[in-house]
């Protein structure tokens, strides 16, 4: 591909995720999507279910039949999983909040898909219905939650390590200071760099924490907590944060 050609090709992508990110996703309900899925066993349905969220909270506990295609990896592995871009695509998380959702839509939007929704409610709402989930849970962890106002007072010698398990690109964007990034579904991985002693365990909203703290719990800490409601939570708290250069 000539030098132009690709500059044409990259301005393309941008302009269709700029139109992508100005469009309202339409969501659609809990009652909706269970009439959908209720319609017939997985493999016949006329739509595709996304599951937007990690593959670490995937294994946990997922709405049967749904495809694991974490939000920033939509343009890469949607394509494969759903062929047809006329057909029906509903994303969902982990309910109002988690931004993964309407992310992994309009990233679905911006590669040619035609008809998506977000399940914005999602899957707590979905198991608050009584639902049926798949996956294999961890031990239940119980997880303290220190406020923001609390977390900034312990921070400095002596505190907790603050741990983010946020993607990398959300960290670079803003985070606590002092903080290390290792995402959710690199605690295993990484679990060398994981700090000994007391750790907090920031996320985006506080959704992600208690799987987290369950991960951890497995790695053998102990001594956890989690920022109660997430660097939003700190935000609204007026808290300073750090962008990294």
């Amino acid at each position: 591909m000539s030098t132009p050609a690709k500059y044409l090709c990259a301005a393309a992508l941008l302009a269709a995720t700029q139109l992508a990110s100005a469009q309202e996703v339409k969501t659609i309900s809990t009652a909706e999507l269970k009439a959908k899925a209720e319609a017939g066993p997985p493999a016949s349905w006329a739509f595709a279910l996304v599951d937007a969220r990690t593959e670490t909270e995937f294994n946990e506990g997922h709405i049967p039949g749904a495809f694991l295609v974490p939000a920033k990896t939509t343009p890469e592995k949607l394509p494969g999983l759903v062929k047809d871009k006329s057909r029906l695509v509903v994303f969902y998380c982990n309910g109002p909040g988690c931004t993964k959702s309407l992310k992994g839509a309009k990233l679905a939007i911006a590669a040619g898909y035609a008809n998506v929704r977000e399940y914005n409610e999602g899957l707590p709402a979905w198991q608050g219905a009584g639902l049926k989930v798949e996956g294999t849970p961890l031990p239940a962890v119980t997880l303290p939650a220190v406020a923001p106002a609390a977390l900034k007072a312990q921070l400095g010698p002596g505190g907790p390590a603050l741990v983010d398990i946020r993607d990398a690109d959300e960290f670079e964007k803003f985070h606590l200071p002092g903080s290390i990034n290792i995402p959710l579904d690199a605690l295993v991985k990484r679990a060398k760099e994981i700090p000994a002693g007391r750790i907090c365990i920031v996320d985006h909203v506080g959704h992600q924490n208690a799987c987290a703290a369950r991960v951890l719990a497995k790695l053998g800490h102990a001594d956890l907590e989690a920022l109660e409601g997430g660097l939003m939570a700190w935000q609204d708290a007026d808290l300073p944060t750090t962008a990294q250069k």
